[in-house]
């Protein structure tokens, strides 16, 4: 295969195990003369590694000698920004030095914006686009279907989008899973027997904060001995539903948190409790299935991809009710939660491993980009 710049990006919401770094460093094992262009938010805050230490040198330097490419092109997403656009003008620089090379953006909608987005026809073609958000996101958001035809594939999370994809796009369309580190998150050595019960909630992004609220309140009335963890960030705590969970003293909050003990959590707790608006697939579902934790969610989007019945239960969306009413039926059946345990663990080893995941898309790639 041709040389691939894999275009990496680290949020500052996530450590290195979690969401795609691991699946690009599966990649960069499989291909031959892989380049990384990693854009790691977690560095960038620190004052020592501004955007213009960075990028804004080799940027400065490409701007004067490539028309091309514009700075100020039109957004194509809200996650068009600055930094996106600066690592664009980057990328397209190093792939007119290297016309033989292809690249991954592994979040789409973050990096395939403005400038790159309004190159021609023979840059798209060099590209594949790992698209995260549901085709709900992309009727109200992406401000071009065009922008999406000619490239040289787009990859997908789910069924789901894979369809809606293909439905506004001629371009191959290849679906892969959302792996997990399966090395990092494990189950506890001894499975948790929390008393009380722990349900935990991990998330901001496209969470349902009104169903959790009221779930939480129907589920308090009846078992207020029950605990709720909330890994939510400070930034996304402002909304009504969320000062009213507040208000009770069972509910716990954490953010900034380390990649261990965040998995602490999910060992320490006796229920995933996570409903969600929309979704493709979902990081804390498969990091909760690699820790043997069983799931109580919510059936939208490509959701049911990634939960069994056998080690979680999927409720209707925006119906609180049953979502609580899930919750009251595992923690009533403690040999039923003993026995998810077990099935999710053996469901994340065998659907949602990094390596395996890896071998597929770099097949896939190699199909449509020699």
């Amino acid at each position: 295969m041709s040389r691939l710049i894999l275009v990496r990006e680290g949020f500052s919401h996530m450590s290195a195990v979690s969401g795609f770094d691991p699946l690009s460093e599966e990649l960069a094992k499989l291909i031959p003369q892989t380049e990384s262009l990693h854009v790691d938010y977690r560095s960038l805050a620190q004052p020592s590694r501004s955007l213009r230490e960075k990028f804004g040198r080799r940027l400065n330097s490409f701007s004067k000698q490539q028309s091309s490419f514009s700075v100020d092109a039109p957004p194509t997403s809200p996650f068009n920004t600055k930094l996106t656009n600066l690592i664009g003008g980057v990328l397209q620089e190093k792939l007119n030095r290297q016309p033989s090379s292809k690249a991954l953006l592994t979040f789409g909608e973050n990096q395939y914006v403005g400038g790159l987005a309004a190159g021609g026809p023979a840059l798209r073609q060099r590209f594949v686009v790992c698209l995260h958000q549901p085709p709900s996101w992309f009727k109200l958001h992406w401000h071009d279907n065009a922008t999406l035809q000619g490239l040289g594939a787009i990859v997908c999370l789910s069924s789901e989008a894979a369809d809606y994809l293909q439905s506004i796009t001629p371009d191959p369309v290849f679906k892969i899973r959302h792996g997990v580190a399966l090395d990092f998150f494990q189950p506890p050595p001894t499975p948790s027997t929390a008393n009380p019960p722990r349900l935990l909630m991990v998330g901001q992004w496209l969470r349902d904060f009104e169903t959790l609220e009221r779930g939480f309140s129907i589920i308090n009335k009846i078992r207020p001995d029950i605990e709720l963890d909330c890994v939510i960030p400070r930034s996304a705590r402002n909304s009504e539903p969320l000062i009213r969970l507040a208000r009770h003293n069972n509910v716990r909050w954490h953010c900034d948190l380390s990649a261990e003990q965040l998995r602490s959590l999910y060992q320490a707790a006796t229920l995933l409790f996570l409903p969600l608006i929309d979704a493709t697939a979902n990081n804390a579902i498969v990091e909760a299935c690699a820790c043997g934790l069983p799931i109580i969610s919510t059936a939208v989007g490509g959701i049911p991809e990634y939960v069994q019945a056998d080690f979680g239960e999927l409720c209707p969306p925006d119906d609180a009710e049953a979502h609580a009413m899930a919750v009251l039926s595992w923690l009533d059946d403690p040999q039923r939660i003993s026995n998810a345990r077990l099935k999710a663990r053996q469901f994340a080893e065998q659907n949602l491993n990094w390596e395996d995941i890896a071998h597929d898309l770099s097949r896939e790639i190699n199909s449509v980009i020699p």
